[in-house]
């Protein structure tokens, strides 16, 4: 096998964090004109009209269910079969009936056959994900949904910066929302915004987040201090220690429950600032995962993403399905002996079994068996990305 090379520890996602925004968030006092200033940036960004912050990306989606309910009488919500379970647990904790949808192989998205199979009288909306950075056939989706009168949420959690013939990703549905987790495609240590794109229910959102409480200062000094510290848990010899503990992301279980609250305000001037560089954020994200997209297209027992001419996606985790489990564990086994940032996207299994229990949804089963997602982050180098794809191509 060439190319192997030991190496302490890569985790298989990482944001790069600006410390000159950093300290100017931790000494801002943002009065209202500051506020209005920073949301520009955002706004200008997707060219949407209003923004709103608030303490997660499932909070924004059911904060966003929540403000439909109160318009209407359909009460079902068509999600991925597919999703982080999170989205599972914003709509339920909505008091909404979540109907599965199986995906699309080529792009993790909904699958258009099986979506408009699943809409009716009763949907209320259509939550479509763009995963991992790439974009899903969102344009077919919103028009399937408006021969329905249904409106669609894009969820651009992975895939902030993408675009479709030329237009952002986020832009294309009647709402947006993303996370500021750890593990996106920009980080406030966690966080949520709703971009609306469809103002008809701007008065009842007004409504629910003026009743939403505040971040507590316990919890304002947290997001401040996990901040300062984040780029040294990315370093090799801490992740080392977190990648073999119950402080995983890939073992940790996703909570259910969860709480709905503003963000606070230097989480809200971070996000802001750093807004400027996402999309020089995503360049190395980009170049790798096209890298990894020619290196491993001769394979023929593995599937890769296919990405249409008029799609730009960010790759914020490059997939690959193997056509059988063996080769997919032997392989994973691999590169994680090396340390070389591999996933098998545990947590989304969650979702697959919920969805197993309501019927059959063979390609996201397909995927929950078959998939290791590789790092494309700034911290890899030319002989991670080599050695990534001599793993694969030696082994399958």
């Amino acid at each position: 096998m060439r190319g192997l090379k030991k190496i302490s520890a890569l985790p298989p996602v990482a944001v790069p964090i600006a410390m000159n925004a950093l300290f100017k968030a931790l000494l801002s006092r943002l009065d209202p004109k500051d506020r209005a200033q920073l949301n520009q940036i955002v706004l200008d960004y997707f060219g949407s009209r209003i923004l709103f912050w608030v303490s997660s990306g499932r909070a924004a989606l059911f904060i966003l269910i929540s403000s439909l309910m109160e318009h209407s009488e359909k009460r079902e919500v068509i999600l991925p079969a597919y999703t982080c379970p999170t989205v599972y647990f914003a709509i339920r904790k909505a008091g909404l009936e979540p109907r599965f949808c199986d995906i699309d192989e080529a792009n993790f998205g909904l699958k258009e056959r099986n979506l408009t199979e699943l809409m009716n009288n009763r949907t209320l909306t259509i939550v479509a994900h763009h995963l991992f950075g790439i974009p899903c056939g969102i344009e077919d989706i919103v028009l399937a949904g408006k021969e329905f009168d249904i409106t669609t949420i894009e969820d651009i959690a992975q895939s902030l910066g993408a675009k479709i013939n030329g237009k952002t990703v986020g832009s294309f549905g009647d709402f947006t929302f993303f996370s500021l987790g750890k593990g996106k495609v920009i980080t406030a240590n966690n966080g949520g915004v709703i971009l609306i794109n469809n103002q008809h229910y701007l008065n009842s959102l007004d409504r629910i987040i003026d009743r939403i409480s505040s971040q507590t200062p316990f919890e304002q000094f947290r997001a401040m201090a996990t901040m300062v510290a984040y780029p040294l848990i990315l370093k090799s010899f801490l992740w080392w220690f977190i990648e073999r503990t119950s402080l995983n992301p890939e073992y940790k279980r996703t909570q259910e429950d969860f709480e709905v609250k503003s963000l606070s305000k230097f989480q809200v001037v971070y996000t802001s600032l750093i807004f400027r560089e996402v999309d020089r954020i995503n360049e190395v994200r980009t170049k790798n995962g096209n890298y990894l997209l020619k290196e491993l297209s001769h394979i023929n027992n593995i599937l890769l993403p296919q990405i249409p001419e008029n799609h730009e996606p960010v790759f914020l985790r490059f997939p690959v399905l193997f056509k059988d489990t063996d080769s997919c564990g032997r392989v994973y086994n691999k590169l994680n002996r090396l340390g070389l940032g591999v996933s098998r996207m545990s947590p989304y299994n969650v979702t697959v079994k919920i969805a197993q229990s309501c019927g059959d949804f063979p390609i996201a089963q397909f995927v929950s068996q078959r998939i290791l997602t590789l790092p494309t982050h700034y911290r890899l180098n030319q002989s991670h990305l080599d050695t990534i794809c001599s793993v694969i191509d030696d082994n399958v």
